[in-house]
Formats: C-alpha cells, sequence, structure tokens
C-alpha cells in the first residue's frame, strides 16, 4: 500500500515519456503537493480531483485502485494506493478502506482506479 500524506509520489516516472516529459510531470506534482498539502485548498472541483488523479496513478502498468480521504472541508488528508490488480482488474475489499477512513479520522472519500488497458 503506497500513502501519501506529506508528500505526493516523488518516484513518478512513466517509461515511454522523455526526460522532459517526466520532469514536467514531477514538476505538477510539486504544485499539486503545495496546493493541497501545504496550502491547504480543498478538493472541491471534479477537474482539480482528476487532475489530481490523473498525475498521481500515470505510468501504472496494472490497475490500481486509490482511495483520497478528506477532512470535512474537503481538505486532502492523505492520497493511498491500497489495492493492486492485474492488466485489466483488480480486487478490492471493503473493509480495508473503511478501516483506513476511520484511521485517518476522514469524513469524506473518493474511489479511483485506473485503466492501463485503455
Amino acid at each position: 500500500m503506497k500513502t501519501t500524506t506529506a508528500k505526493l509520489a516523488a518516484d513518478t516516472t512513466v517509461p515511454f515519456l522523455t526526460h522532459q516529459e517526466n520532469r514536467t510531470i514531477r514538476k505538477a506534482l510539486d504544485i499539486l503537493e503545495a496546493r493541497f498539502f501545504e496550502q491547504r485548498i480543498p478538493l472541491t472541483r471534479p477537474e482539480e480531483v482528476a487532475d489530481f488523479l490523473r498525475l498521481q496513478l500515470a505510468g501504472n502498468k496494472h490497475e490500481v485502485f486509490a482511495v483520497i480521504f478528506l477532512d470535512t472541508l474537503n481538505l486532502l488528508i492523505s492520497f493511498e494506493e491500497m489495492f493492486y490488480g492485474s492488466i485489466n482488474s483488480c480486487s478490492l475489499h471493503p473493509r480495508e478502506i473503511v478501516k483506513s477512513a476511520l484511521a485517518h479520522n476522514a469524513t469524506a472519500v473518493i474511489l479511483c482506479h485506473n485503466r492501463p488497458s485503455g
């Protein structure tokens, strides 16, 4: 399980992109980190969530089920990649999601997964 509470995915490198493109993605992640963790700006618009997730889940070759944990003001508490699967499926356990939400004292969650097969 990959948990992000104070930093976003520092190791984000997409193999099929150029070095410059990967640096651009890293810069975008740094901006998101400052925006959502340091400046404590709420995740309120679907576009913001989509951009955040697109960068977080880019480059995964297998299905990943992740959860964004939010507080009462929709401020980001944590982003966790909770379950991993194959190229076209991923098994998950709802009780583990609930346990993590309670451990984070989250009042809202956003459930998401990628589609590496397109």
